[in-house]
């Protein structure tokens, strides 16, 4: 199996033996390695088994590899357990042994090709060239061949876990499509653990698009509170990958963390600006009409200060629209005359007051 790694823990230097084991009713024996007493069941199993493929019963076929495996092993898993008890399966005819070895390990075939079995054993007996093949597709790019693996060296016993470590996204993928919980959960602690601007577009975006279940809901919850709580400080440049959606929950949220009012309108600003400056092509005009929205309904501008009112009504953008509507502006206005209305204000700014909004009403 490629890129499966052999990671060998025997408990001592003595090579393991080997015994002629017969089964009941054939007239010859078959070599079949054992584990000596000194050799690490485990280590044999991962070996023998998972590597080599020994007395492999069901084939399954992903990214054009061949892996044998056994349904003893794999049945743990009840994903793959349905696959091999409900999906069809191909029979794959397997080379039939030559003659010379035939005649050092004639074994357990018997002249119909069929397996002998004990009285003990169970009559499931199948053609000893036959081998059963399943076929898994993965349409999610995050399953990739090495996360699938190492999902499978669980079912046989030998968790790697440094490998898992460094591909907490792809374990995550691998393992909800096997339903492994338990990998689920390991994988979505670490990725908690490492949590940061740099990697939170690419985290987020993998859980929005994904049903992970309930932990998935809680990770995204995660992942949307550390947003809220750094977002601003680390710039609209991390922010470029980012679900507009998401965008629009976080930044209008009022626990968004921002300086003030006039600061959330300004990143805004920003997050539009970068949008517009990439090519026509790869514009998302829904998005930027979903962000100016958000700028011109979810921004408090009655808590603005009247000169940096003045300096937000005159951004425009790259096609020298402003912003912010006229009537936002005038709106927040009315509203700050009116409560300062109701405090002592001096006549200059007043007139200040009424100067501007002729200005703007002759616009």
């Amino acid at each position: 199996m490629s890129k499966v790694h052999k990671h060998h823990r025997s408990t001592s230097t003595a090579q393991p033996t080997t015994s002629a084991v017969a089964t009941s009713g054939s007239t010859s024996s078959k070599i079949v390695k054992i584990p000596s007493q000194t050799e690490s069941l485990q280590s044999f199993v991962f070996e023998e088994l998972l590597l080599k493929g020994s007395n492999s019963d069901v084939s399954i076929k992903a990214f054009d590899q061949e892996y044998k495996l056994h349904s003893i092993f794999i049945s743990r898993n009840q994903v793959l357990k349905d696959l091999i008890e409900y999906q069809p399966a191909a029979a794959v005819t397997l080379p039939q042994p030559t003659s010379e070895q035939q005649q050092q390990h004639p074994g357990t075939q018997n002249a119909e090709g069929t397996r002998a079995v004990s009285g003990n054993e169970k009559s499931l007996s199948r053609p000893a060239s036959q081998l059963f093949r399943h076929v898994l597709i993965f349409e999610d790019p995050y399953i990739t061949q090495t996360s699938f693996e190492l999902c499978l060296k669980r079912l046989y016993f030998n968790a790697d876990l440094e490998a898992e470590r460094k591909m907490p996204l792809e374990m995550i993928a691998a393992a909800n499509y096997l339903g492994m919980t338990n990998v689920i959960n390991e994988s979505i602690a670490l990725v908690k653990c490492n949590t940061s601007m740099q990697t939170l577009a690419r985290t987020l975006m993998f859980f929005v698009r994904r049903d992970v279940g309930e932990p998935g809901k809680k990770m995204v919850d995660h992942l949307i509170t550390y947003v809220v709580r750094n977002g601003w400080e680390a710039g609209p440049d991390l922010w470029d990958e980012m679900p507009i959606p998401v965008i629009v929950k976080v930044v209008g949220n009022e626990r968004f963390f921002v300086p003030n009012e006039y600061y959330r309108a300004i990143f805004i600003i920003k997050l539009i600006e970068r949008r517009m400056e990439l090519a026509p092509e790869k514009r998302d005009e829904r998005g930027i009409l979903m962000l100016r929205d958000l700028l011109n309904n979810q921004v408090i501008y009655n808590h603005i200060a009247f000169p940096k009112l003045r300096e937000l009504q005159q951004y425009r953008d790259l096609d020298g629209e402003p912003y912010i509507a006229k009537d936002t502006i005038l709106q927040a206005i009315w509203s700050a005359i009116d409560l300062r209305d109701q405090i002592q204000i001096s006549k200059e700014e007043r007139l200040n007051y009424s100067s501007y909004f002729k200005k703007l009403m002759t616009c």
